[in-house]
C-alpha cells in the first residue's frame, strides 16, 4: 500500500496557500442538478393551487349553505307564520315618495293611491288591501298560539284536507284598516250623511265610529311592534324657517307583491266563504259569546 504524506502548515500563510489551492478545486467545479427537479417544483406548485382553489371553493359552498334564507331570518324577528315556510320571501330597495307638493315627480301607482277620492283610486286601494280566507292546518293554528277546535273549520268538501281552518292575513287586514281611515277621512265623499255636528260628538254612525277606533287603535299597534328603524334628514329650504325634512328615505321592504301573489293562489273562494257563513257552525263547533255592546247594537239593529 502507498501512502503519501504531506508536509504540515508550518504557519498561517501556508494554511491560506492550501483553502485558496481547495477553493480553486471546488468552486469552479459547475454544478450539475437534477434536470427533473425544476419540473416537480413547477408541478408541486401547480397542484397546491388547484388543491388550495378546490377547498376555497367547497368552503364558500358550506358557508353559503350555512346562511339563512331571507324568510329564516325573519323567523328570528317573528312570532310565527306559516307564510316563511311557504314563501321564499324577496327584498327590495325602494325610496319612499314622501313629498308634500311637488306631486308631478310621484310615480303613477302612488300619484293614483293618494290622489283624491275618485273611481280609479278606489280601485287601486281595494286591489291593495284585497282580504282572502286561505286554508291552514291544525298544526300550524296551534304554533300561532291558538286553539284549533275553537277556530271556524273548512268543510273537506271545499278540497283543503280533512282538518283545516279559515284564517286571514293580518298585513291585509291592516291596510284594510289604513284605507277604511282614509275613507273616513274623505267622508265628505263616502258620508256625506256624516256632518259635522257641532258639539264634539262625533258625525259617524256607532257601527262606523267603532270601525275606526278599531283601524285606528291596529294601525297604531301594528306600527309600534314593528317601529321602523330608517332615519328621515333634513335640508335647509328657501323661504321656510325651520328645515322641513326630507321623507325620501332609503328602505329595504318585503315584496308585498308577493304576499298578494300568495293568497290569490291559495283563497277560498268568495263564494265558499259565504256559504260557510250561511250554513253556520255546526253542532260540534265552538261559538263565542259577543260582547255586551256588540249584542246590544245587533238587537237594536234588528228591532
Amino acid at each position: 500500500m502507498n501512502i503519501n504524506y504531506e508536509r504540515v502548515a508550518e504557519n498561517d500563510s501556508d494554511l491560506h496557500d492550501n483553502s485558496d489551492k481547495f477553493e480553486e478545486n471546488e468552486g469552479h467545479r459547475p454544478f450539475v442538478g437534477n434536470p427533473r427537479s425544476g419540473k416537480w417544483g413547477i408541478l408541486l406548485t401547480l397542484l397546491n393551487v388547484v388543491l388550495f382553489t378546490i377547498s376555497a371553493t367547497v368552503w364558500g359552498i358550506a358557508l353559503t349553505d350555512r346562511l339563512p334564507t331571507n324568510s329564516q331570518a325573519l323567523q328570528k324577528v317573528l312570532y310565527y307564520s306559516p307564510l316563511l315556510d311557504k314563501i321564499e320571501f324577496q327584498f327590495e330597495n325602494r325610496k319612499v315618495e314622501g313629498t308634500l307638493f311637488d306631486e308631478e315627480t310621484l310615480s303613477k301607482d302612488e300619484l293614483l293611491l293618494r290622489s283624491h277620492s275618485n273611481d280609479a283610486s278606489d280601485a287601486a286601494w281595494a286591489a291593495l288591501s284585497v282580504i282572502e280566507r286561505i286554508p291552514m292546518t291544525a298544526e300550524e293554528v296551534r304554533r300561532l298560539g291558538k286553539d284549533p277546535d275553537t277556530v271556524v273549520k273548512i268543510p273537506p268538501s271545499y278540497g283543503f284536507g280533512n282538518r283545516t281552518h279559515a284564517v286571514q292575513l293580518d298585513a291585509q287586514h291592516n291596510l284594510h284598516c289604513l284605507d277604511t281611515v282614509r275613507k273616513y277621512a274623505y267622508r265628505e265623499y263616502y258620508f256625506p250623511e256624516a256632518i259635522d255636528t257641532g258639539n264634539g260628538t262625533s258625525p259617524l254612525t256607532e257601527l262606523d265610529q267603532a270601525h275606526l277606533s278599531h283601524c285606528l287603535s291596529m294601525l297604531r299597534q301594528a306600527l309600534t311592534c314593528n317601529p321602523s328603524l330608517d332615519i328621515i334628514t333634513h335640508n335647509w329650504m328657501r323661504t321656510q324657517l325651520y328645515p322641513p325634512p326630507d321623507f325620501a328615505v332609503n328602505r329595504k321592504c318585503i315584496k308585498h307583491s308577493q304576499i298578494l301573489e300568495w293568497q290569490a293562489r291559495n283563497k277560498i273562494e268568495r263564494e265558499k266563504w259565504w256559504e260557510i257563513g250561511e250554513q253556520g257552525p255546526g253542532t260540534d263547533d265552538y261559538v263565542l259569546e259577543p260582547p255586551a255592546k256588540l249584542l246590544d247594537w245587533t238587537i237594536r239593529l234588528n228591532s
